[in-house]
């Protein structure tokens, strides 16, 4: 795959984990702006920032114009207890960034070439091995807020100019995001299988991320919805293994469901989020040639652990 340079990428919702680290793949040789309702100091000096509040038009959209590709990432965190409030800015926060690009998109002299939207893979049945040719979904709140996600992604900006395609992200591993709470649980001893641990965790390394959008925005026949996940999902038992080896901690007690859930409680986080099972599949990927840098979950997780500093795994 050869490197993508002189274009202009527009990144909304790329001051997070994974955008940042989408931003820093595409710097060489690119112009990468990021849009964004909070600014990052760590990264806003290597970047172009943009204010938005990603509901409105206003100036922003102007960076819109002409460019070559945007990336929209923006939503709330899941990463908290599904109150009712907490589920209306999660579902708001990503339909309504989606639809002000959409209308952005229409206003424009040039429209960008290609958009890519974030989802998930939180649409498919628990537990039941799913790509993208599946119809049969399930239901619950966050396969509600996917697919409202990405109709409202595929209903906006339709121009017939903008190549459209909705990345349905399964756990991301890098240096940060959700691996951090599963790192403090082996740093302390409790790095055990949660529940029965025999949940599927779809995962996908961060490297991957960035390269797989980089395949379809070079692959211009591409189009649609695109499972970003590794193609060997694992159950939570051989995650959690993973992790400690990686770490060098050889025990870790299991966390019983009641546990679990006593303890997302006291955290303010959601226990389905542990608990339910995903196994997404990247059959559009594969089929179209994409080639994972990290298709194992032992070779992803000993690459981004090596990286990170040891009193973040290690208490000693």
């Amino acid at each position: 795959m050869e490197a993508i340079k002189n274009i202009k990428i527009v990144i909304a919702g790329g001051t997070g984990f994974i955008g940042s680290a989408i931003a820093s793949y595409f710097e060489k040789d690119n112009e990468v702006v990021l849009l964004t309702r909070n600014s990052n100091k760590k990264i806003a000096k290597q970047y172009r920032m943009v204010q938005w509040d990603a509901r409105t038009l206003s100036d922003w959209m102007q960076e819109l114009d002409g460019a070559d590709l945007v990336i929209n990432l923006t939503g709330e965190s899941i990463q908290s207890r599904h109150t009712p409030a907490n589920r209306k800015k999660i579902l708001d926060s990503r339909v309504d960034a989606t639809k002000a690009i959409g209308n952005a998109i229409r206003e424009l002299a040039i429209p960008p070439s290609c958009w890519i939207n974030a989802s998930g893979i939180s649409l498919y049945a628990d537990g039941v091995p799913s790509d993208e040719y599946t119809r049969t979904f399930t239901s619950g709140f966050m396969a509600s807020v996917v697919k409202q996600w990405e109709a409202a992604f595929f209903e906006a900006g339709d121009n017939g100019h903008t190549r459209k395609i909705a990345l349905r992200l399964a756990v991301v591993l890098g240096d940060g995001g959700i691996l951090e709470p599963y790192l403090n649980l082996v740093k302390f001893g409790l790095g055990g299988r949660q529940g029965t641990g025999k949940q599927m965790i779809s995962w996908v390394h961060v490297a991957d991320v960035c390269r797989i959008i980089a395949f379809l925005y070079q692959h211009t026949q591409l189009s649609g919805a695109f499972n970003a996940c590794a193609p060997n999902p694992v159950t939570n038992t051989q995650f959690m293994q993973t992790i400690r080896k990686a770490c060098g901690i050889p025990i870790g007690l299991p966390s019983y469901e009641w546990m679990v859930r006593t303890g997302a409680w006291m955290m303010g986080k959601e226990p389905s989020m542990i608990l339910e099972s995903n196994h997404a599949l990247p059959a559009r990927l594969i089929e179209n040639g994409f080639v994972f840098r990290f298709p194992e979950i032992t070779g992803a997780l000993t690459d981004v652990i090596q990286g990170l500093p040891r009193n973040r795994y290690r208490l000693f």
